[in-house]
């Protein structure tokens, strides 16, 4: 599933046991034993050392150390197709992981709360980190540890504000007579179209640039949705292809898509 890259390994193994719930790891992961489709995922064990042994050995350690690892709630603070960070919360404890598999260094989003944590570390080398300031090498994933201010508890403990946000319709089918934005969440219909927000076309609108529908939707959010058109005979046509995501920043002003 990783291509045989060694690096994507570490990434999701990181990724699994920093985040929330209860790690499961499958027998062999620890060792590179390859097998995707039976028989081979089933194959043989490996025995002896590996360096795959050691990255999970050593985050399971991290994980022991910080309960925040094993208990804390979660917010996402910044998602697309290459970068993936969250908070995570318990009682007297903060940490931020940020997953970035893209060709370019990243950041955590801007946030002023950032400058209220003074003693953030890495939480594999213990070196102090600047949370503003954090750098995301490519390909890598890194985690975060300190103890938790009461803006960030505050923060944390509110609910996300709603935000508008503005889906700007390219085109439809022909004898399309509304287009409906249906997706995973109860504000976006929970895949019913019947229920999800919609526009009406024009009659003769053009194919392109034909509506704007405007909705709001809690922020820090991340939603699963396609577009679907309905005909004057009540038929419903779901767009081509797989799920689209949106992942709604908690921003002041309105979102387009």
């Amino acid at each position: 599933s990783c291509k045989e890259e060694i690096e994507r390994v570490r990434q999701a193994l990181t990724f699994q046991l920093t985040a929330r719930g209860r790690p499961s790891v499958t027998y062999g992961t620890e060792v590179g034993l390859r097998g995707e489709k039976e028989p081979e995922n089933r194959s043989d064990m490996i025995f002896g050392a590996h360096p795959l042994a050691e990255h999970v050995r050593r985050w399971l350690e991290v994980r022991a150390r910080h309960a925040v690892l094993r208990q804390g709630r979660s917010r996402l603070l910044a998602v697309d197709d290459t970068f993936l960070a969250y908070a995570r919360v318990s009682e007297d404890e903060l940490a931020i992981v940020a997953l970035n598999w893209g060709p370019r260094e990243r950041v955590l989003p801007s946030m002023d709360l950032w400058q209220t944590v003074h003693d953030a570390r890495d939480a594999e080398s213990g070196r102090k980190v600047k949370l503003s300031q954090w750098p995301v090498p490519r390909r890598s994933v890194r985690v975060a540890v300190a103890a938790l201010p009461p803006r960030i508890r505050a923060w944390m403990a509110q609910t996300a504000p709603a935000r508008e946000v503005v889906f700007a319709i390219r085109s439809a089918p022909a004898e399309a007579k509304s287009v409906v934005v249906a997706g995973s969440q109860p504000e976006l219909g929970g895949w019913d179209v019947d229920a999800a927000p919609a526009v009406k076309i024009a009659p003769g609108a053009d194919a392109a640039g034909v509506a704007e529908l405007a909705t709001r939707l809690p922020a820090a959010g991340l939603y699963a949705y396609k577009l679907a058109a309905k005909d004057t005979r009540g038929q419903v046509t779901w767009e081509a292809g797989g799920n689209r995501y949106l992942f709604v920043r908690d921003e002041p002003g309105a979102a387009r898509v």
